[in-house]
């Protein structure tokens, strides 16, 4: 009997270890996925993380018969020329700039070098226009960092497209959004 309760026993101590084990490669993965929600430089929410909130989003606003407008922002002619640390910080000024025009319920993401990316919830297109201005009054009408001072120059690019009027697919709204940035036009231009 004291051998069959010492095995016991050990197979106790073996399983509350792998238990523990589990727990903290429980935590790990956790705190991985959560690291991988967010850009690394910029602190934005990651093109990951943004591509399954947009395929979230696109489903409730169908599902509830609701708008869904995509911002697309790119800044790649302003920032032509500058050196890729330059370039790190202008990205992450303009995040923290854009961050403070959307609302809590809005979604800013980074997205590939010199894009960002911002989905509204509940907004029709002239609510992207309206983002759209508010951020071209921000710029113009404030002091900005050294690295984006070239936004006053250059044109900001920004391509907007929204659900239902634009397409009810994910690559549909991204192509509509992603034309103007393609081909050079501009909805923001800094002063004349």
């Amino acid at each position: 009997m004291a051998v069959r309760g010492n095995g016991h026993s050990q197979f106790e101590k073996q399983l509350r270890k792998m238990r523990s084990e589990n727990e903290s490669l429980r935590q790990r993965i956790s705190f991985l996925e959560k690291m991988s929600e967010f850009d690394e430089v910029t602190q934005l929410y990651s093109q990951g993380y943004f591509e399954r909130r947009f395929t979230q989003e696109l489903r409730r606003a169908e599902r509830y018969c609701e708008f869904l407008s995509l911002v697309l922002i790119d800044m790649s002619s302003a920032l032509a020329g500058q050196s890729s640390s330059a370039e790190a910080r202008a990205i992450k000024d303009l995040g923290q700039l854009v961050g403070h025009t959307v609302r809590a319920t809005d979604i800013l993401a980074k997205l590939g070098k010199n894009r960002l990316a911002v989905l509204l919830t509940e907004t029709p297109k002239e609510g992207a226009f309206q983002l759209a201005e508010r951020l071209n009054e921000k710029i113009t009408g404030s002091s900005l960092s050294e690295e984006l001072q070239g936004l006053k120059e250059e044109s900001l690019n920004i391509g907007i497209a929204s659900f239902p009027e634009d397409g009810a697919q994910q690559d549909d709204l991204l192509q509509v959004a992603s034309s103007p940035l393609n081909s050079g036009s501009s909805v923001l231009r800094g002063p004349e």
